[in-house]
């Protein structure tokens, strides 16, 4: 065992140097735990490539572990190509789920009956009265405006401030931002709307609030501001860029909505 003050070779085994004295025996385990680490290094790897294999597991890490999963996503994604590729896979899983619920939703009909009152029957011919072009086409391009918008305005205020970070990372962080807002407004909220209206305005909330915090997290990790007061400056210009787009986005849709609505009565 070679003493690594002196450079002395002692025995195998000794504890401590027999030219200089030192201990020996803290530089085997030091060896020890640096081997354990890079063995611990190495699994690690191995079950994070088998886990991207399986999309639903990602998305499911995703709503689960958001900060970890964004870290893992961050260092694995090499080009921008492989970034707008994870963009699109969400996009197509939220417009699959937002049109199901849809035809699932649009079949249960409230009849009223002078004998019987109010009651929900089950009609599948409402599935054929469907808008599909604005429930398939409209649908595909406020999701890709949402995820594209939030990357892009985070990644000029990046610009402005001097500092290169890839867009793909900044892609990265707002794909996984959105997928669990989309998972709880597009599936879980109309499902609990059934029940209470309250409940599920409150949930659509809360997945609004879940996705601000893995979007200003995510956005910290890429972005290195030193001053605390300058940081919070820049997630307010961005995230007020954003609500202002998001307010003129959704009165469109619901003004698109009622002249649709008002239409449909004459």
């Amino acid at each position: 065992m070679k003493c690594v003050k002196c450079g002395e070779n002692n025995k195998d085994g000794a504890s401590f140097c027999s030219k200089c004295g030192s201990k020996l025996e803290a530089k085997k385990e030091d060896k020890k735990e640096k081997v354990e680490e890079k063995n611990d290094d190495v699994v690690t790897v191995s079950i994070d490539t088998k886990e991207a294999k399986n999309f639903f597991a990602y998305l499911k890490d995703v709503f689960v572990s958001p900060a970890k999963t964004t870290k893992k996503a961050l260092k694995k994604v090499k080009t921008t190509q492989d970034a707008f590729m994870l963009s699109l896979f969400v996009t197509l899983t939220a417009l699959v789920i937002n049109l199901v619920v849809n035809m699932v939703s649009c079949i249960f009909v409230k009849q009223y009956s002078f004998l019987e009152g109010t009651k929900l029957v089950v009609d599948f011919a409402q599935i054929g009265k469907l808008d599909y072009i604005s429930l398939i086409f409209k649908a595909f391009a406020v999701i890709a405006v949402i995820i594209l918008g939030i990357a892009s305005v985070y990644y000029i205020a990046t610009l402005v401030l001097k500092k290169e970070v890839p867009y793909r990372k900044f892609l990265i962080v707002s794909t996984n931002a959105f997928i669990p807002m989309a998972f709880v407004t597009l599936l879980i909220c109309p499902i609990v709307s059934i029940i209470s209206v309250p409940v599920s305005s409150c949930l659509a909330l809360l997945a609004l609030l879940y996705m601000g915090f893995i979007l200003v997290s995510g956005m910290n990790s890429l972005v290195e501001i030193e001053d605390t007061d300058r940081k919070m400056y820049f997630h307010l210009v961005c995230l007020g860029i954003l609500m202002i787009a998001f307010y003129f986005i959704t009165t469109e849709i619901l003004v698109d909505a009622a002249v649709g609505a008002l239409g449909s009565l004459s």
